[in-house]
């Protein structure tokens, strides 16, 4: 992973987020909203603390440059988050339980699985901005891997919560309602 994050520094890449409103009945409520990213890693291997970060730069919104009321919107990507291979680097392993899961095939290559989950779950972190949440949930994912047994290689990464969180949210009229996610 260190060999990872060293070559990643240098590579810009290009992300494209469509946000689409939906009515109560799932469809589609009006226009979907196109955000183009230029997205870079950065990690520091002297920092010791064994994070890395994806940082997001705005490019444009439906086409065009940003304006300066184009971001972030509440249900935009964070302009730095965690970089979910970060939890492979030496100073993080610790803090995860890893189990080999058996050989697959991923796009016609042979792949290593590999199980993983946080071992301490921490309390959830929660900001709200008018009715914007925004929700960390440290240590309460788990997800699986695929790796080239040769290169070691990470081909898939699917991450999810390992169980239901509760956590406060603002009321008009009690003061706080527990929601779950």
């Amino acid at each position: 992973m260190e060999r990872y994050y060293g070559r990643a520094q240098s590579i810009v890449a290009l992300e494209t987020v469509a946000i689409q409103p939906l009515a109560l009945d799932l469809t589609a409520d009006g226009f979907a909203r196109r955000l183009v990213y230029e997205l870079r890693v950065e990690w520091n291997p002297n920092d010791g603390d064994g994070q890395a970060t994806v940082v997001r730069e705005l490019v444009s919104v439906n086409g065009r440059p940003p304006r300066k009321n184009d971001e972030p919107r509440c249900t935009d990507p964070r302009g730095v988050s965690p970089e979910p291979l970060a939890a492979f680097l030496p100073g993080r392993r610790g803090t995860y339980a890893f189990n080999q899961a058996g050989l697959a095939t991923v796009d016609g290559r042979t792949a290593a699985m590999i199980d993983y989950r946080a071992l301490r779950p921490e309390a959830p972190k929660v900001e709200w901005r008018d009715e914007c949440a925004s929700i960390d949930l440290p240590g309460r994912t788990r997800g699986r891997i695929w790796a080239d047994p040769i290169t070691a290689e990470i081909v898939r990464l699917d991450e999810h919560l390992s169980a239901p969180s509760t956590f406060r949210c603002p009321s008009r009229s009690s003061g706080g309602a527990h929601r779950r996610s």
